[in-house]
C-alpha cells in the first residue's frame, strides 16, 4: 500500500512539474524568436517526458484514469513539439493510444474514445496506416461494447480501408466481417451478405484463410434467408456452391441448405432440427443464434397466417 501511494504521490508531482515546465516554454516563446533556437520546442518536448513519466508512475499506482490524463497531455506536448520543431507525430500518437487503454481500464469509454480519435487521426497524417488501423479497429471494438453500433461500423470500415492501404487483407477481412455482421444487426442483410460473400471470394484465393470461407459462405446465406426472399436463397446457396467446389459437401454448406429448404416450406420444425444438428456438433455463435431466430420467428408468422 505504501509503495502504490508513493507512486500515486510521485505522479502528481511529476504532473505539476510537466505543467511548470510547460508553461515556462510558453513565456520564452517571444524570446526565443529574437534570439535564436527553438526554445519552447524544446520545453515542450522536455515537458512531454516528465508527462509520461507521470502516467508510468499512476498506471504503477492503478491509478488509471489519472494515468490516461497524463499520457493525454504528453501526447498533446508531444504533438506541440513536433509542430514547433518540424518534427514526425509518432511519440504523440503512441502517448494518444497508451492513454486511451489507461482510460479504458478505468472505464472511462467517453475519454477513451476521444483519445483513440486522437492517435489514429494523427498515425494516419504520418502515414503509419498500420498504427492508425489498430486504434480505428480498437475504437470499433469499444463503441460496439457500448452498444453503438453505427459508430463502430464506421470505424471497422475505416481500419479496414486502412489495412487494404497497408498491404494487410487478411487484418483488413476481418473488419470487414465486423462491418457485415453490424449490418445484419442493423437488419441491412443484403449489404451484409454482400460483405460476407467479398471477405469469402478473398478467402478462397489465400490458402492459409480457403478453411474459413465456409463460415462467411453460411454467414452470407442466413442474410440471403433474412432478407425473405425465397427464390434469392436458393440461387445464392447454388452460387456459393460454384465459388467453393467443397461448400455443398460441408458441414456448413448442407446445414445453409436445410435452413433454405425448411424456409421454402414454411417449416418450423425443420428449421429447428436443423439448427438443432448442426449446433449439437459446432455451437452456434450469438451473431448466428440471434439471426437465425428473427428468421424462425418470421417462419412462425407465415405458419399462423396459414392456420
Amino acid at each position: 500500500m505504501a509503495d502504490t501511494a508513493g507512486k500515486d504521490e510521485q505522479g502528481a508531482a511529476l504532473l505539476a512539474e510537466a505543467e511548470a515546465k510547460l508553461n515556462e516554454g510558453s513565456a520564452v516563446g517571444f524570446l526565443s524568436s529574437w534570439f535564436g533556437g527553438n526554445s519552447e520546442g524544446r520545453k515542450a518536448e522536455e515537458a512531454a517526458d516528465l508527462f509520461v513519466r507521470a502516467g508510468n508512475s499512476y498506471k504503477l499506482a492503478k491509478n488509471y484514469r489519472q494515468a490516461g490524463v497524463a499520457y493525454s497531455k504528453g501526447g498533446d506536448a508531444y504533438e506541440k513539439a513536433a509542430r514547433l520543431n518540424g518534427l514526425g507525430t509518432f511519440e504523440a500518437g503512441s502517448k494518444h493510444a497508451d492513454a486511451a487503454k489507461m482510460f479504458r481500464q478505468a472505464k472511462d469509454s467517453e475519454r477513451a474514445a476521444s483519445s483513440y480519435r486522437k492517435a489514429a487521426q494523427l498515425h494516419s497524417d504520418g502515414g503509419r496506416f498500420q498504427q492508425a488501423a489498430k486504434m480505428s479497429k480498437e475504437l470499433a471494438e469499444l463503441e460496439e461494447e457500448l452498444g453503438k453500433n453505427a459508430s463502430a461500423k464506421t470505424w471497422y470500415a475505416r481500419a479496414a480501408d486502412l489495412y487494404e492501404g497497408d498491404d494487410m487483407k487478411s487484418q483488413a477481412s476481418t473488419c470487414r466481417v465486423k462491418v457485415a455482421e453490424l449490418n445484419a444487426l442493423e437488419e441491412n442483410y443484403d449489404a451484409a451478405a454482400g460483405d460476407f460473400e467479398a471477405v469469402a471470394e478473398y478467402s478462397l484465393s489465400n490458402k492459409m484463410l480457403k478453411f474459413g470461407a465456409r463460415d462467411h459462405l453460411l454467414k452470407a446465406g442466413i442474410c440471403r434467408l433474412a432478407v425473405g426472399d425465397d427464390i434469392a436463397a436458393v440461387r445464392a446457396v447454388e452460387r456459393y456452391g460454384l465459388l467453393d467446389s467443397s461448400f455443398a459437401d460441408s458441414r456448413e454448406g448442407k446445414f445453409l441448405d436445410a435452413l433454405v429448404k425448411a424456409k421454402e416450406d414454411s417449416d418450423l420444425n425443420k428449421f429447428m432440427d436443423a439448427i438443432s444438428q448442426f449446433d449439437s456438433v459446432t455451437r452456434l455463435d450469438p451473431w448466428k443464434t440471434s439471426i437465425l431466430l428473427r428468421v424462425k420467428n418470421t417462419i412462425r408468422s407465415i405458419e399462423d397466417d396459414l392456420t
